[in-house]
Order: C-alpha cells, then sequence, then structure tokens
C-alpha cells in the first residue's frame, strides 16, 4: 500500500512526524477532536513518493456553506489560519495535486469565502498553454497551422485527484479521531504512439518531433471532467526503437493528456484528432523538414479513451494508457530533400498545401 496521512486538529502548532512508508502532518483540533486523511496511492499508474507539493484538500458541507482548503503538507487551513474546527456534517471532498509551473486554478482563492465563495461547480484546473516563441525554441520549428487553430501545451507533471461526494464526518465524543480515506489517481492518461520511418541509403534523420490535436485542457474539478469545447494540441519526441537515425525503422513516442477526441469525420485534414509530424531529415548537409499529418479518427474511437461524465454535458478518461500504431510508413529520399516533391505518405499532408497551412519552418 501506498499510504500517506495528514491529521487535521486546529489549536496548537504543527508537528511533522515521519515513519517508514508514512507520513504525517499534525495539527491539533478544538476539545481534542481530529481528523486524519489519509491519502491512499495504490490506484495510481506512477505512484508519488509521499504526498506531492501543493497538494489541496477542500471540503464543502453539503447542507452549507461551511467550506474549508487544507494544505496537505502542513494540515493548516491555507486562508483562515486555523480559526476554526472541521464541523460535523456531510462533505463533498476534493484532494487536488498539481505544480504550481504547470497549471492555473480557477476558483481557489474564494473558495472559502464566507461573503461570496466560489461554487463547487466552478472550480476550474487549466494546463498553462506554451507560448508560440517557446514551441519553435524548443523543437526548432513551428507549426503554425496547428498554433492558429488550438493552444499549445508543454509537457506537464503528473496531476493526481479524488472526488469523493458525500462523506460522513461526524464527532460522537470529544477527542475522537475521524479518518477519511481519499484515494487519489493521475488525471491523465498515457498515449502511445508508433510510426516507421523508411530511409534511402544515404539519408539520415536528425529528430523526430510529434504532436496530436484534440487535448483537452480545462477541467471542471467537481466531476473530474473536461469540455469538448476546449481543445489543444500536445507536442512530444519521437525516437527510434533501435537507436539508430541513420536507418530505417520504427519510432516511438508518448504524452500524458486528460483525454483525446477524434474528428467528426475521418476524412478531414484540421481539427481535433489528427497526428503531426515533423521529421528532420538530412543527406550531404543539407536538410529539410517532411512534415505530414494524418487523421486517425478509426483508432481513437477504437480505443474508447472517453466516456459521458455525469453531468451529461463533460467527459470523463476511461482508459489510462491507450496505443496508437501509426499504419502509414513515411518514405524518405534524398530527391525529397534536395528538390522537394512527395513526401511519400499517401493521405497525408504536404509541406506546400497552402489551402491548410499546417506548415512548419526553421
Amino acid at each position: 500500500m501506498n499510504i500517506r496521512h495528514i491529521v487535521i486538529s486546529l489549536l496548537v502548532g504543527i508537528t511533522v512526524l515521519s515513519c517508514t512508508g508514512v507520513d504525517y502532518g499534525v495539527a491539533s483540533a478544538p476539545e481534542g477532536s481530529v481528523l486524519d486523511i489519509e491519502f491512499d496511492f495504490s490506484a495510481a499508474v506512477n505512484k508519488p513518493d509521499g504526498i506531492p507539493e501543493n497538494t489541496r484538500v477542500l471540503m464543502s458541507e453539503l447542507v452549507s456553506d461551511t467550506r474549508y482548503i487544507f494544505d496537505a503538507q502542513t494540515g493548516f487551513s491555507i486562508s483562515k489560519e486555523n480559526e476554526f474546527p472541521v464541523n460535523s456534517g456531510e462533505y463533498f471532498i476534493l484532494s487536488l495535486s498539481s505544480k504550481q509551473d504547470d497549471y492555473l486554478l480557477s476558483g481557489f482563492d474564494s473558495f472559502d469565502d464566507p461573503e461570496n465563495p466560489t461554487a463547487i461547480s466552478a472550480l476550474r484546473l487549466e494546463v498553462k498553454a506554451m507560448p508560440k516563441e517557446q514551441v519553435q525554441e524548443k523543437y526548432g520549428f513551428c507549426f503554425k497551422g496547428i498554433a492558429n487553430q488550438f493552444l499549445t501545451l508543454p509537457p506537464v507533471s503528473p496531476c493526481y485527484i479524488s472526488i469523493d461526494s458525500r462523506v460522513p464526518v461526524y464527532y460522537r465524543e470529544l477527542g475522537e479521531q475521524i479518518t477519511l480515506n481519499l484515494k487519489p489517481v493521475e488525471l491523465s492518461a498515457t498515449l502511445n504512439f508508433s510510426v516507421n520511418i523508411d530511409l534511402e541509403s544515404g539519408v539520415a534523420v536528425d529528430s523526430v518531433f510529434a504532436g496530436i490535436s484534440g487535448v483537452p485542457y480545462r477541467m471542471k474539478l467537481m466531476e473530474g471532467s473536461v469540455e469538448k469545447d476546449n481543445l489543444a494540441v500536445s507536442f512530444f519526441k519521437m525516437t527510434p526503437d533501435n537507436g539508430s537515425y541513420t536507418s530505417s525503422g520504427k519510432y516511438s513516442g508518448s504524452v500524458d493528456t486528460w483525454g483525446l477526441f477524434s474528428a467528426d469525420y475521418g476524412d478531414y485534414i484540421t481539427g481535433p484528432g489528427i497526428f503531426w509530424l515533423a521529421v528532420v531529415a538530412s543527406c550531404d548537409g543539407k536538410s529539410r523538414i517532411i512534415n505530414v499529418g494524418l487523421n486517425i479518427k478509426e483508432q481513437i474511437d477504437e480505443a474508447k479513451l472517453m466516456e459521458a461524465a455525469n453531468d451529461g454535458q463533460t467527459w470523463k478518461l476511461a482508459v489510462r494508457n491507450a496505443t496508437f500504431p501509426i499504419q502509414n510508413t513515411i518514405y524518405i529520399s534524398k530527391e525529397m530533400i534536395f528538390s522537394g516533391g512527395s513526401d511519400g505518405v499517401e493521405g497525408w499532408i504536404p509541406v506546400e498545401d497552402e489551402e491548410h497551412p499546417i506548415v512548419i519552418e526553421m
């Protein structure tokens, strides 16, 4: 079991204790009552070491406006300076671990505002977009057409979330300790991609980068669900399975996302569900970027990544890992590098297609 604890009590100062496999953040409570929040990461695929940094626990009593936000590292309230007990009652409880540099939190600052608290349904988590200039700096090229359609997302750190909608917290006697068991899991799924690249003798690959469009970037935390209207593209690097950039073979890469939506139709060459590829190939000192894109609607639909959330308006991940082997093979010849011409992949977007300006430039 991968279990961590914080103990919320709210009168005296904090003491931090530890033992093998368990971390405790301890603070005292009025009349000796103690609320022990236990984090069980056994259901997480990538289990964290201890309680992740910037973990918050939000509690909202169902029949009143009573709200609490706790810092899981200390057990202290974030905004009310421990001037109140956790009242008996039935609660909606949300725990969230998210690195501040990668994400934006909406509604948290006023969640427990006694005058104008944020509605639980309004709490949002959003991946910070990557500016176009950072895309070019990081990857050495610019997906101009994609940037015009979508936000671009960088690789981000893992998030963990637990949602419990009706949790009883009732103290029956003084000094009683109540233990709540939260079971956070990753917010994301790992999407694995592979593609075969066939090289003419003398042609070498310098680098391969990929992007997948149709990635949600804003999450409704009450449901742990995403909106289909807020989509982006995520970039990632692909590397040769055999370790050689000078011979033909399969290239693979993966990216963690909150889901993936396909295009409405399989013949669309823009919009969600398009796998983008940029291969920088060289021969005799000259290099060229081979830019292609492929609608993978059929594979995305077969993966059954998403399912409808309880609100009937948003979507949740149904699986945590999916693999998309691209069936088309890219053939790169010397002629393509020196004189342009076909990209060698049927159904993929050529660089010269100005009607659909999904173009990569150095």
